[in-house]
Order: structure tokens, then sequence, then C-alpha cells
């Protein structure tokens, strides 16, 4: 393997904990993931498998914790649902400049909007049960979420609030 910063070879790599800020939060560690650290340059690179239903899981965390969206969980569950800001912003009837605002923290989100893509997000679940029991059950086990850890599984992550 070579580094993608200077073009070295890499040649170790350990199973250990790996801070995932690539998706877009800061409180997301992933456990037992293969990492490597070039010996040139000190680039890290991680081995981040079955990466669809990894954020499937961090969206279900973030569906199910007890406070509000803040504006990089609210911009990850949007892409997550694979939604630009302006096809969000048609959806619910207001201008692609209201959800920037949201997102970069220039006006609150508010209430109905959080709730509205926490459902959003549960619908588009690979489960398919979207009875109103099983989204009632979701939202009434939310949790505080300080920190996520994700490990990787033989059939993909299990996650737990931290």
């Amino acid at each position: 393997m070579n580094c993608s910063e200077c073009g070295a070879k890499i040649k170790n790599s350990k199973s250990q904990s790996y801070h995932y800020i690539e998706c877009g939060l800061s409180n997301v560690y992933l456990s037992k993931i293969n990492v490597w650290s070039c010996g040139e340059c000190g680039a890290i690179e991680a081995e981040i498998p079955s990466i669809e239903i990894l954020h499937r899981e961090i969206a279900r965390l973030l569906v199910t914790k007890k406070s509000r969206l803040n504006d990089t969980e609210f911009r990850f569950l949007r892409t997550y649902l694979g939604l630009s800001g302006k096809d969000f912003a048609m959806r619910l009837g207001v201008t692609p400049e209201t959800v920037s605002r949201w997102e970069n923290k220039k006006v609150d989100i508010p209430l109905s909007v959080d709730s509205l893509l926490r459902h959003m997000a549960l619908l588009n679940r690979k489960n398919h049960d979207y009875s109103v029991e099983t989204l009632s059950k979701a939202l009434e086990s939310r949790q505080l979420l300080r920190k996520m850890v994700l490990s990787p599984t033989s059939g993909g992550w299990t996650a737990r609030a931290a």
C-alpha cells in the first residue's frame, strides 16, 4: 500500500481506534479497524469496511438522541438521505438559504424540522418497517449522545453511545 499523501510504501498496520472526522461529526470513533501510519510523512489512513452500514448506524444514533440536532448532525442526516441543501429546502417549502443558515449556526433549527429530518432518516432505513409503533419506539429511546463508538462485525457495524 502506498501513502496517499507522499506516495511512500506503507508496510505496517494495526487494529486500533480511529477518530472518524471524515463523516463531518467530531464525536465519532471507530474501534478495531486497520489503521496505517506513513513512516515518511506521518499521514494516517484507515480501512473503513461497510461504510454504508456504518453511516446507517451513525444515523440511527443521531435519530434516537435526546437533545436537538446540532448543525453538523443535521447536515450529516441530510446528506445521509442523499439530499442537497436545495432539494431538502424544496421538500420543506423553505429557501436553500434557510437550510444553509441552519447548517451554519446562523439560525436555530426549528424543533419541527429537527423532528421531520429524524423521521425522514428513520423511513430511509433498509428494514422497511415504517409502522407508527417502530417510529414511536425509536423516538422514545432517545439518549444523551456525547460520543459514538462503532466497531466492525462480520455483518457490518455495531454501535453504542458513550
